[in-house]
């Protein structure tokens, strides 16, 4: 029998740094909920199951969509809070982050979030020690890093 993992970004359309600042996210009316219900729907069909790597601030957003992926028995994960690029950010600055995300999605699913996935699988230059502040901030993998990887937008 073949064995798939899937995976989802919680993210919305708006949440990359090129389109829209993060101070002017709560203008705009996302697709993220709709999405998710159409994605969650899906996974109900065929009986399949998938974690969901969340944006923290859509997580405090909309905790109802946290709520829903829990309720149909997914894996909820960190995809950050703020939804930037980690690779020139400091390391203070990341920490922020990380335990900011941790934080809202553990107090939403009463859970400790395993998994953290970084944007567009940036991770600083400094592994080691990002490794070190997932791992102290609950954290038991990883998924930010692919090989040979292709951004394609």
């Amino acid at each position: 029998m073949e064995r798939h993992i899937l995976t989802v970004d919680v993210e919305d359309n708006f949440t990359f740094d090129e389109l829209a600042n993060k101070e002017d996210w709560p203008k705009y009316e996302g697709q993220v909920v709709e999405n998710t219900l159409k994605i969650l729907s899906l996974l109900r069909q065929y009986n399949a199951g998938a974690t969901f790597f969340v944006v923290g601030m859509l997580a405090e957003r909309h905790p109802e969509l946290v709520k829903y992926i829990m309720d149909d028995g997914h894996e909820i994960a960190s995809h950050s809070y703020l939804h930037k690029s980690l690779r020139d950010v400091d390391m203070e600055d990341i920490e922020v982050d990380i335990r900011k995300s941790s934080d809202i999605l553990s107090s939403l699913t009463g859970e400790q979030v395993l998994g953290f996935r970084a944007m567009g699988y940036t991770i600083p230059q400094d592994e080691k020690t990002f490794y070190s502040l997932l791992k102290k901030h609950g954290y038991k993998y990883d998924s930010s890093k692919k090989k040979n990887m292709e951004r394609n937008c």
